[in-house]
C-alpha cells in the first residue's frame, strides 16, 4: 500500500511502500505525481534499480532529455549510456 508522508513543513514527502525495481501501476504512478506536484522533493528510499528500472519510471513522466555531451548540440539519449555505475 503506497503511502506519502509529508516532512519538513512541506518542503519535502517521504513515499513508502513503493517498489521501482517492479512495474508501477497506473494509480500509484498517478499518486506519486500528484504528490511531485505538492512537494518539491519526494524520497523514496530503499530502492535496488536498474538502468531499465530507473528509465521506466522516469519515462512516465514524460520525455526524457538528452544528455549534453560533446560538441554543442549533441548529446546522448539516457537509454543509449549507463545510468548507474
Amino acid at each position: 500500500m503506497l503511502d506519502i508522508v509529508p516532512i519538513h513543513d512541506g518542503l519535502c514527502a517521504e513515499v513508502n511502500g513503493l517498489n521501482l525495481g517492479e512495474e508501477v501501476s497506473a494509480e500509484d504512478f498517478k499518486s506519486v505525481h500528484q504528490a511531485w506536484m505538492k512537494f518539491p522533493v519526494l524520497r523514496i528510499r530503499n530502492q535496488d534499480l536498474t538502468d531499465e528500472n530507473l528509465l521506466a519510471f522516469s519515462e512516465q513522466f514524460g520525455p526524457l532529455d538528452r544528455a549534453p555531451r560533446g560538441k554543442a548540440g549533441e548529446g546522448v539519449a539516457p537509454q543509449d549510456r549507463g545510468l548507474v555505475t
